[in-house]
């Protein structure tokens, strides 16, 4: 049976007020096999991604072309699904975004055609095949108020200072939004169309130039929410104002390069780099295999879910969401009996599931 859902907006009535469902009874919290995807279009979404123990399929120093093709990643994900685009961070071994989509279904579009691109970029930069992210994108909602977003801006554009992989704003060599948002330029990549290239070589004639394979796109930053109407120099003053404030927080530091020891072990994105590893410059410094990041000394603090800046605004968003999930395991439930009486001849009714989420899947065993 196939869930069927409604574009008709939920009304506050079919949320549950109680965390029981509404139905009496023990709370049934925990009910949820994952966390649930909520893209509601009011809000920003902060992504990120890390690549399988930590190695640097996307270590710049290895590749110098891997930052313009990171922007033809994302232009093109863009042009295809039709996401905001406010900022991004590309470091070796994951990067921050933060996006806004019009509905779930853009959004999950975009994260799959961008991570889908990314996984090709890296196999083919070291010639493997294979997994190269580790899981699923860690997706949290940002609540659209100015100190809020404020503070993931800055979260955003300090990755490399956070990392002590730069000097300053601008000096790391991978993928960022920074210049773009401190001076307005242009953010441009260019893409190799590697899948046209390998068709042409079957034909007769044999490829073309590799000009004529390479494209440039651009990538459209959006200015967030809370400076829309501002003019363009104030919309600059305060990305410069948010820049500042990851420069007192985590810089500015000594500039670094990313070098590689004996063991192929390379300094963390996450950590300070070693002052003692020893320098390698030219040709023979890229590697055969990306290195790895270190194990982290300390264990990694539980997902967030949602980021405000405000308390109470955080635990109303919180509300809401543990309204959704029993409303959303609710649905789900109702889809189950729903899927039986199909499956005995009856009538059987559509389902309606919470506005903005992905309907739930029912399996069930042809044999019984």
């Amino acid at each position: 049976m196939v869930p069927l859902t409604s574009p008709i907006d939920q009304t506050p009535s079919n949320v549950p007020d109680r965390a029981d469902g509404g139905k009496g009874g023990a709370p049934r919290s925990g009910r949820a096999r994952r966390a649930l995807r909520w893209y509601r279009p009011d809000l920003l979404y902060e992504v990120c991604i890390r690549t399988i123990d930590g190695k640097f399929f996307f270590d710049p120093g290895a590749h110098a072309d891997v930052a313009a093709a990171f922007h033809a990643i994302f232009a093109r994900a863009q042009q295809r699904t039709g996401v905001t685009v406010f900022a991004y961070f590309a470091m070796s071994n994951h990067y921050h975004g933060l996006f806004a989509a019009p509905n779930a279904d853009a959004m999950a579009e975009f994260l799959s055609h961008a991570h889908a691109a990314m996984a090709r970029l890296a196999n083919r930069a070291w010639e493997r095949s294979g997994r190269v992210f580790a899981a699923t994108a860690h997706v949290v909602p940002v609540l659209a108020d100015e100190a809020t977003i404020s503070d993931r801006l800055a979260y955003v554009m300090g990755q490399a200072l956070k990392a002590g992989a730069a000097s300053d704003l601008l000096s790391w060599p991978g993928a960022h939004t920074n210049a773009a948002l401190l001076t307005g330029a242009p953010v441009v990549g260019v893409r190799f169309d590697h899948h046209r290239q390998t068709l042409d070589r079957r034909l007769k004639a044999g490829p073309k130039p590799d000009e004529a394979y390479t494209s440039q796109h651009e990538v459209q930053l959006s200015v967030v929410p809370c400076w829309r109407d501002l003019d363009e120099a104030e919309v600059r003053a305060r990305y410069c104002a948010v820049g500042a404030a990851a420069v007192e927080r985590w810089g500015p530091k000594p500039p670094f390069i990313q070098v590689h020891d004996q063991k192929g072990i390379a300094p963390s994105d996450d950590a300070p780099p070693c002052a003692s590893a020893p320098t390698v410059e030219g040709p023979s410094a890229v590697p055969d295999e990306p290195a790895a990041r270190p194990t982290p000394k300390r264990k990694r603090a539980r997902p967030l879910r949602v980021h405000a800046a405000c308390p109470k605004a955080r635990e109303a968003y919180v509300s809401d969401y543990a309204a959704l999930c029993e409303a959303w395991e609710d649905a789900r439930t109702r889809l189950a009996e729903e899927t039986e009486r199909a499956l005995r001849g009856e009538a059987a009714r559509a389902v309606l599931f919470p506005l903005h989420t992905f309907p739930g899947v029912i399996r069930c065993d042809r044999g019984r």
